[in-house]
């Protein structure tokens, strides 16, 4: 009797799981099929692929690591107004914004992510920017009460009316990600684990990260 409940209670769980309903989406949080979802692989170095399970759905999402585009003048001047909302901060014409963006700590390894946000670990990155006259840097974070700032001895500013979040990265990462963003709005975009290099790089050959522009 015991076993036949014990086999009762798996087929239970078993058909409860089979009714899951299981939707795909992208970086932007948009729907896409099984198949596009499939067909993107994460060794090729391009995306990245999440999954998250509640009771009665599972969620899929495929992010594109790197993105090129174009936004507005206006959400230029948004994510400006943004910044320049917490601390005196003023913007050369043809500023081309470096945006470090941290949607959070991971859970599992928070120790050792405080201890990489300190200002040793920057030095060559900070000597290396300041080669370059119209760039201005930023550390944002997501969330106000996120103890990234608060253990870091950067200069962090939150992500104002998280413009950068809706902009950018919709998709919940726990993995630094950056943005840089041109006084015309053409920005490229890297989500997802990074080396501080990858930015120097881009600023370097920024013709060639932009072309599709």
């Amino acid at each position: 009797m015991k076993h036949l409940l014990l086999l009762l209670l798996f087929g239970v769980s078993v058909a409860f799981a089979q009714q899951k309903t299981t939707n795909y989406m992208n970086e932007n949080l948009q729907p896409i099929s099984k198949t596009e979802f499939d067909q993107a692989s994460q060794f090729s170095g391009e995306y990245l692929k999440l999954q998250f399970e509640e009771d009665t759905i599972i969620t899929c999402i495929r992010i594109k690591r790197k993105e090129t585009g174009t936004i507005s003048k206006s959400q230029v001047n948004a994510i400006k107004s943004g910044l320049a909302q917490q601390g005196d901060i003023s913007f050369k014409d043809n500023a081309i914004l470096v945006i470090n963006y941290v949607p959070g700590l991971n859970p599992y390894d928070k120790s050792e992510e405080i201890n990489y946000y300190q200002s040793t670990h920057f030095k060559k990155y900070f000597r290396s920017l300041k080669k370059f006259n119209n760039v201005q840097q930023f550390f944002v974070h997501k969330l106000h009460e996120d103890s990234v700032q608060k253990e870091s001895d950067l200069i962090w500013h939150s992500d104002y009316n998280r413009l950068l979040e809706h902009t950018f990265f919709k998709a919940p990462l726990y993995q630094g990600s950056f943005v840089i963003i041109d006084a015309a709005g053409h920005y490229y975009c890297y989500r997802g684990e990074y080396a501080n290099s990858d930015i120097i790089n881009v600023l370097q050959n920024k013709e060639v990260f932009f072309k599709a522009l």
